[in-house]
């Protein structure tokens, strides 16, 4: 956590409604397996993940939420719904498709900033940094 706060909404009752997406996440042995041999790591970063992928308009009156001060709707994916996840994940892996071995395991140092630039194509926001943070492990 960086310290920010965040809006915390409790959609159980709207989740057991909802048709879920069988869009399948990655297991964690899988991932594993994929990075075997592989010594240098980065981490990506999405700015505000779920944020980015819009509600239809149709269904943004599902999610509306109230306060004291108001009711107010949601544009964008807020967390806590149960398809989340999954289309989020939907999303990365039809962006980042051509690039998957690339954003896995790095050969060396060098190639990791030179992948880094091949993000910027404006289907997702990611969170840059100016020095990037090496993981020697996992």
């Amino acid at each position: 956590m960086d310290g920010t706060m965040r809006i915390c909404i409790d959609y159980r009752q709207l989740n057991k409604l909802m048709v879920r997406n069988k869009y399948p996440l990655p297991r964690i042995n899988d991932l594993f397996d994929q990075c075997r041999g592989a010594f240098v790591f980065s981490k990506i970063d999405l700015h505000s993940g779920y944020h980015q992928l819009r509600v239809k308009e149709v269904d943004v009156h599902k999610i509306t939420f109230r306060t004291r001060y108001g009711h107010y709707k949601f544009l964008v994916i807020p967390f806590g719904l149960t398809n989340a996840p999954t289309a989020l994940m939907e999303l990365m892996n039809r962006v980042f498709q051509p690039y998957l071995d690339l954003i896995e395991y790095h050969p060396g140092k060098a190639n990791v900033v030179a992948d880094a630039r091949l993000f910027d194509d404006g289907s997702l926001l990611v969170k840059l940094q100016v020095k990037p943070t090496w993981i020697d492990q996992i």
